[in-house]
Parts: structure tokens; sequence; C-alpha cells
């Protein structure tokens, strides 16, 4: 199967990095083979999951942090979880799409902790399962308290599962370089006005980019089906001049054969004309006496006789003298 075509992965590794704000990313289908950013911010989880459409197939993916308090130090560990989200209103033909192109969704993806897959409903994508799946593998250090990036900011296990849950309209906070250990300290007062607009300036860059390369690409297919279309064409007059020219040669064949055939007919005709009459002749001759015959030849022996010189001719002449 051919690889669906990605956006940059700038936005995940915006989600991975300790030194960005931002914190969930959305994609959804494009066109058939080609995902696009259908969204991103600061919002956590909650903002992630009001970016979910019912009618449709999307990959996305979010931070939850893993929150200690050591020697008046507080840190996060960043768990990283990427889900694969099939709405109740997609069509059964298109369902498939989030399980045949997960691998190649998931290498964009990289690095996360848990990748899940949800749909027609969100409810494996609660505060409640993900804390859950996470203190299940999570080991022997189990953190105290879970921030999932919205409006309620860290929390316990217990106090999650009680409730409520965040809603989208949180702010994330801003972290400092990670440790050794993959840990992170919290800045208490976050200012994200100039990195949202880096970001997004980012953001803006690598959609230009890949708008232009899809342009691109859009073209040169364009150009592509153009040659097609006209190699097409021109195979098509070819094939019609031929087809002309072979019933021309077949008419002008046909007519020879009509006129070789009607003088033949003619001839055949003439010929069986003659035969008749030469037997009408024949039949004539064979009916004719021999008696008959034989009168007429003596009638001719006696004009030849009594022509002018002949000898009867001389002794009538000569009796006239006498």
């Amino acid at each position: 199967m051919p690889k669906i075509e990605l956006p940059p992965r700038i936005m995940w590794s915006s989600v991975t990095n300790p030194n960005d704000a931002k914190n969930w990313v959305v994609l959804r289908f494009q066109s058939k083979k080609v995902l696009e950013i259908a969204g991103s911010g600061y919002g956590g989880r909650a903002e992630c999951l009001s970016a979910l459409k019912d009618n449709e197939v999307m990959f996305g993916g979010f931070v939850v942090y893993g929150v200690d308090s050591r020697g008046g130090v507080t840190s996060k560990r960043a768990k990283f979880v990427h889900f694969a989200w099939v709405g109740p209103k997609v069509p059964i033909m298109h369902r498939s799409r989030a399980s045949s192109m997960g691998s190649d969704v998931s290498d964009w993806f990289s690095g996360a902790h848990m990748t899940l897959r949800v749909g027609p409903d969100k409810d494996d994508l609660s505060e409640v399962e993900i804390v859950q799946k996470l203190l299940s593998s999570g080991g022997a250090h189990k953190p105290k308290l879970y921030d999932f990036g919205g409006n309620l900011g860290p929390r316990e296990p217990e106090a999650i599962k009680n409730g409520p849950e965040e809603t989208n309209d949180g702010s994330a906070s801003i972290s400092s370089p990670a440790s050794s250990e993959g840990e992170t300290k919290v800045v208490d007062t976050p200012v994200v006005a100039k990195k949202e607009e880096d970001t997004a300036a980012q953001d803006k860059a690598a959609q230009e980019k890949a708008e232009q390369a899809e342009a691109a690409a859009e073209k040169k297919r364009a150009a592509e089906t153009a040659a097609t279309e006209k190699a097409a064409q021109d195979a098509a007059d070819k094939a019609k001049i031929a087809a002309k020219k072979r019933e021309s040669e077949v008419a002008a064949a046909e007519a020879a054969a009509a006129k070789t055939e009607k003088a033949e007919e003619l001839a055949r005709a003439n010929a069986a004309e003659a035969a008749k009459t030469a037997a009408a002749t024949r039949e004539a001759t064979k009916a004719t006496p021999k008696k008959q015959r034989r009168q007429s030849i003596s009638d001719v022996k006696a004009a030849e006789l009594i022509g002018v010189d002949g000898p009867r001719a001389l002794i009538r002449r000569f009796n006239l003298f006498l």
C-alpha cells in the first residue's frame, strides 16, 4: 500500500519539546492519502478532544505530566499519549484508515509512551482511563499528581477520579529544560506570548512550505494528466483516420468486385445468347429436306449454265441468227 503524505513534524516536535508550551496536536485527512494539521494548542487533553469531529478519522497526541515535589523542587515528567480517532458518523468504508495507515502515522508521533484507538466515543481518552494506564505502566515510581495541561492544574489520582474533568479553556505552563532524568522544573509565572508568536510563525512557515509542495505536486500531476490525455486523443485521431482509410479501401474493393461481376455476368449472357442462336441455326439446317437442298443446288448449276456467257446462252444466241 502506498504511504500517505504527512505534514512536517514540527508540530509534534513542539509538543514533545520541554521548552515549548504547546501540548497537543491533531491531524485530519485532507484527501484520501494526505494528512494535514487539523489543530494544535496549549489547552491540553480537553482542548485536544474538542477538536475531534464525529464524521472524521483523525490522529492526535497530547502531553500528560506526572508531578512530584522533592526537597522543595517541583518536577514534571512528560508522558505523551498518541491516539487514532474514528468518529461515530464515519462511513464504514473509511473506518479502516485508522488501522491500515496506523504505522505511518505512529512514526510521525514517534516518542509516544501510549498509543490508543478510540471511537465511537471518547471514554478511552478520559482522564481516569489515562491515569489508570499510566499508573499500571509507570513502574515502582508513581507520581503523586497528574497534570493534563488544562484549567485545573496538577491533581491527585483520587481527585481526578471524583471529577470534574478539565474543560478546554485552560492554559499551559512553560517549563525549563529537562534534567538528565527527563524531568522539568515548573516556572510559576508563564510568559507565553513571544513563544506563541514564534511557534505560530514556525507553524505558518511549515504550513506554507507544505502548501507550496502540495501545489507543485498538484501542478505536476495536472501536467502529467494533460500529457496523458493529449497522447490518448492523438492515438484516437490516428485510429479514426486509419479506420476511415480502411473503409474507403473496402468500399473501392467492393465496387471493383461488383463491376467485375457485372462484366462477367454480361459476358455469360452474350455467350449464352450466341450459343442459343447457333443451336437454332443447327436445328433449322437439320430440318431442311434433302430433296429441297438438291433442287437448290440444281437451280444454282442451271443459273451458271444459262448465264450470259454460259453454253446455253451461246446456243440461244446462235438459234436467233438462223
